[in-house]
């Protein structure tokens, strides 16, 4: 599983913190969002709930707002998606670990 769906439940509000480029404008308030700005990086792996990329954002923003840099963290919400999932009465064909699944450690299969 990757961080996003270990740390949050499929049913709650999830945000991904970004790292954004941004050219002419001038922050005065860590919340404040840029007009156009160029997504550069997640700033961490997986997700975050509300209040947690609240408290990213405004400690990030903050030291940039201090440093004049032309970075910005941002918010992108996001829904987690279970693709190719099974549910309950599903009529179902699991697949099946090749023999040297257990053995190899990690791996599609």
């Amino acid at each position: 599983m990757d961080a996003c769906s270990s740390n949050h439940s499929a049913t709650s509000a999830v945000y991904r913190v970004w790292i954004a480029r941004f050219d002419d404008w001038r922050p005065t308030r860590w919340n404040e969002a840029p007009p156009r700005a160029e997504a550069i990086e997640p700033a961490i792996a997986g997700c975050l709930t509300r209040d947690e990329a609240a408290q990213f954002v405004a400690g990030f923003n903050e030291a940039s707002l201090a440093e004049g840099a032309k970075l910005w963290a941002v918010v992108a919400p996001v829904a987690l998606r279970y693709d190719g999932d099974f549910w309950p009465g599903a009529a179902i064909a699991p697949a099946a670990f090749p023999p040297d699944a257990a053995a190899a450690g990690s791996g599609d299969f």
